[in-house]
């Protein structure tokens, strides 16, 4: 049984309560965004809930087993609170989301007290978002489901490391460069001034550094004449003199590890028999 101040505890003794939803999200990014199904803004631990934002929360039962709980957000898209394109941009990626009751009449100061004085429903992080032309679904997986992955190394032909990780070791200050936009096509291609060859930075990452999308990434479709053709459209239009930072790519094949001279580090295993040779079987 959950242990609640006595305020709250109180309170829900009432015939009559005055509970209300509120909804935390913390992005990657360090940005935190509260929100109410109440129609009276909340400030909690310094975090304003705004009131009024369409907000609607499936049915959610829980237990004390380790079984996935999963919760479905419905809201309305708004510039000010969570919009589209952030979305469909990847802001919200992997946010944290808090989901808890208080008294509106009397809401907690701060979420970090013992016992506390709202009702935790759930904590997890965002899973799946659907949009409609105003509103927004979004599924909230709980952290259980962090148990039901599989966790372990698999065998691959091709190198499993990040170019540039712990496991690559190699150093990609000589690889990176700082650019600036002088000419766009549309929100996958544009023109920088460079003096690396063409496919240098393919299957590499751009970073834009300033501008609309500062802070978004995309890997590099192409590069050719030096035109960059990314994999996915960026989410705000991209302008002229917008600075970005490009890293060289890696095809993840022995080829491409030698000639980077990081043969040493190939995590890979290039010679195991592929699942033709098994389908084809083998000769005696």
């Amino acid at each position: 049984m959950k242990s609640l101040a006595t305020a709250l505890s109180s309170h829900l003794q009432r015939e009559n309560t005055k509970l209300t939803t509120c909804w935390r999200v913390t992005r990657t990014d360090g940005l935190v965004q509260g929100f109410t199904s109440g129609d009276k803004q909340l400030v909690i631990g310094g975090v304003i809930y705004k009131a009024s934002t369409g907000f609607s929360a499936s049915a959610f039962a829980q237990d004390n087993s380790l079984a996935v709980r999963n919760l479905e957000l419905n809201s309305a898209l708004s510039d000010d609170s969570i919009s589209e394109t952030d979305l469909v941009g990847g802001r919200y990626d992997y946010a944290r989301v808090d989901i808890f009751l208080v008294n509106w009449e009397n809401p907690p100061t701060t979420l970090l007290v013992d016992p506390p004085n709202h009702i935790l429903m759930i904590s997890g992080f965002l899973g799946e978002v659907s949009l409609t032309d105003v509103r927004y679904s979004a599924e909230i997986r709980s952290f259980a489901q962090l148990l039901q992955q599989k966790i372990g190394t698999l065998t691959t032909q091709g190198c499993r490391a990040v170019f540039g990780d712990s496991k690559c070791t190699k150093d990609l200050t000589a690889l990176t460069d700082n650019l600036t936009i002088n000419s766009v096509t549309n929100n996958r291609q544009f023109t920088v001034s460079s003096g690396r060859g063409n496919g240098f930075f393919e299957l590499g990452e751009v970073t834009f550094t300033s501008g609309e999308n500062n802070g978004f990434k995309s890997t590099v479709l192409s590069f050719i004449g030096n035109q960059f053709q990314l994999f996915e459209p960026m989410p705000y239009d991209i302008q002229v003199g917008t600075t970005i930072r490009a890293v060289a790519g890696c095809a993840k094949t022995v080829g491409a590890c030698k000639s980077y001279s990081n043969i040493l580090n190939y995590q890979g295993e290039p010679h195991i028999p592929g699942e033709d040779r098994f389908l084809g079987g083998f000769e005696g």
